[in-house]
């Protein structure tokens, strides 16, 4: 009796770890643009967000570590607030999983210049934080940023995963 209880437990938590770590598959067909249309629907900013899709129009308007991402990616949508607050995120379609970790890489740098520099920190007192806990995210060929509050952060990420996680 003791073995057979022994047995099944053993094939439970086999059974239990395998579903753990099951990997989750991504489309890779979703426009960056229908995304952020649908993240911005998740999530509430204070102010009326600044919109790029076009790569010429980033890579003119903001910091060269975007603008490095940009030119790495397949298509990009950022967006960010006009001036109220630190919001900010964006979506990158990358053509392959080598392109993904690079422009992850340069979105990871990017955050952390953000975070560090005194004098950008000192625009809105009181938001560091959202320096201080902004992400970067995987979901297969897409990588996403967020420089959200912790709640925002979160819905912009769910919102994402469930509109690229395969059924």
């Amino acid at each position: 009796m003791k073995k057979t209880v022994s047995i099944v437990l053993s094939i439970v938590l086999l059974i239990s770890f395998a579903a753990c770590t099951a990997k989750k598959h991504y489309r890779d067909d979703t426009a960056c643009e229908a995304l952020a249309v649908n993240a911005m629907s998740a999530i509430t900013l204070s102010d009326t967000s600044l919109t790029f899709t076009e790569k010429g129009e980033i890579s003119l308007s903001v910091e060269p570590y975007i603008s490095e991402a940009v030119s790495s990616a397949k298509e990009c949508a950022v967006r960010f607030t006009g001036g109220a607050s630190f919001d900010e995120f964006g979506i990158f379609h990358c053509a392959d999983e080598t392109e993904t970790q690079n422009v992850k890489t340069i979105l990871e740098n990017y955050l952390e210049s953000k975070a560090k520099d005194e004098v950008y920190r000192s625009y809105f007192p009181g938001e560091e934080y959202k320096l201080d806990e902004a992400e970067v995210k995987i979901f297969g060929n897409y990588v996403s940023y967020a420089i959200l509050s912790a709640d925002n952060r979160s819905a912009f990420f769910a919102e994402i995963d469930q509109l690229l996680l395969e059924a």
